[in-house]
This record gives C-alpha cells, sequence and structure tokens, in this order.
C-alpha cells in the first residue's frame, strides 16, 4: 500500500482524438492511496493466480474550465476509487489452455470531472471495438472472459510462449446508471512473450458493427 501526493501544473490541449475534450491549464494537486497484490506467475501470460489493484484519489486542486464556460463540471474536489483486476488458471493435461477472468469498475461518488478525469474505455480487453479511450464517464464497469491456448513457442533467444485465444468484454463507462449504454464484444487475438515484451496481435467486434484491428507492444491482461 502506498500513500503518495502529486503536486505540479497540467496543460492538456487535444491535438489528436475527441475534439470536445477541453485545453486546460493550470496548478494541480492529487492526494492518492494506492494497493496492489500480485499474486500471478507471470507477467505476459500468467499459468495461476490473482494480480488487483485498488485506488483512491482526490484531486485537492485542479485547473478548471475558461471563465464563461457553460459545462458545469469541475475536477478540484473530486474524489475517484477504482478497483481491477485479473483471475488466471490452467486447464488441460499440459497445463497449456488458461481461462481468465477480468475487469473491475471505478466510481466518482458524487463528483463530476471534467472529461480529461474521467474513466475512459476502449482498446484491447477494455471493449476493444471501440478507439482507445471513446468511452468516457464519471463510473465504469467492466468485465472480461476468455480462453487462451497456447499454440507453439518461441526459440529462447527471440522469447517465450506464443497463445492463441479468444475473450469477450461487457461493460460501460457513464455519467448516471440509468443512462449506460453497456456493450458486449467479441475478441480474437495471438499473444507472444518476446525479448522486447509482450507482443499482441488481434481484432475486435461488437454486435452493433463496430470493429478494430490491434498491434502493440506492452502489458496485456489488467
Amino acid at each position: 500500500m502506498r500513500l503518495r501526493t502529486r503536486t505540479g501544473r497540467l496543460d492538456a490541449g487535444v491535438q489528436i482524438g475527441d475534439p470536445g475534450l477541453p485545453d486546460l491549464g493550470g496548478a494541480e494537486t492529487v492526494v492518492s492511496l494506492n494497493w496492489t497484490h500480485d499474486g500471478q506467475d507471470s507477467p505476459v501470460i500468467p499459468s495461476r493466480g490473482i494480480h488487483s489493484r485498488a485506488s483512491l484519489q482526490y484531486f485537492a486542486n485542479a485547473p478548471g474550465l475558461p471563465a464563461g464556460s457553460a459545462n458545469t463540471r469541475a475536477t478540484e474536489g473530486v474524489t475517484q476509487g477504482q478497483f481491477v483486476g485479473s483471475w488466471v488458471w490452467s486447464v488441460g493435461k499440459r497445463g497449456t489452455g488458461r481461462i481468465f477472468l477480468s475487469g473491475g469498475g471505478g466510481t466518482s461518488f458524487d463528483g463530476h470531472p471534467l472529461p480529461t478525469e474521467q474513466f475512459a474505455l476502449g482498446g484491447p480487453f477494455r471493449l476493444g471495438a471501440y478507439n482507445v479511450g471513446e468511452q468516457r464517464g464519471d463510473h465504469f464497469l467492466l468485465a472480461t472472459g476468455g480462453y487462451l491456448r497456447q499454440a507453439m513457442r518461441l526459440p529462447d533467444f527471440l522469447g517465450g510462449p506464443v497463445f492463441v485465444g479468444g475473450w469477450l468484454d461487457n461493460g460501460a463507462a457513464y455519467d448516471a446508471w440509468h443512462d449506460a449504454d453497456w456493450a458486449t464484444q467479441m475478441s480474437l487475438g495471438v499473444i507472444a512473450d518476446t525479448l522486447i515484451g509482450p507482443a499482441f496481435v488481434g481484432t475486435s467486434a461488437g454486435f452493433d458493427g463496430r470493429w478494430r484491428f490491434y498491434i502493440g507492444l506492452g502489458h496485456v491482461l489488467p
């Protein structure tokens, strides 16, 4: 568990993505409490265990919108809580299969932060048929479940196992429960443990016709 305070100046402007996000500038002070439990045996595709993270943060000071803005949102004074995690276990005679569950939830309690500090969904394992950060809201809920199977193993000088599989995401980021736009999306992908880190190639599709294709390097499961 770790308690920390971050203070500095925040300057945020839209270069790509949602043009509706505001341009902000000013002092910011955040107090946060973070807890992490790591009971998994690999940072890429573990064979078993639970990994979970919980956080609570308070925006003691934050830049606001320019004077005269009709938007009544404000990040200053908002408290946010969040919990995310993943659970993995092996199946099959040789343990080459992996069943996993992941997801979590977050809330801004009674606060209404600016879009720059809202919870965001979109991207692999976070409603993958949406663009990264496409769904934003004061709260979010997300659940993912799937199956991966080891298809091969790279030579030792290149990395480790290569997994193929599929998973299902369901969730939403929303401002009010009755306005939540719940989405269910399916994904297929290949994940390889390489010398330069986890490599991921996959595609996601939603029942509304949305879809995305991904190629990336970096952490995979929450």
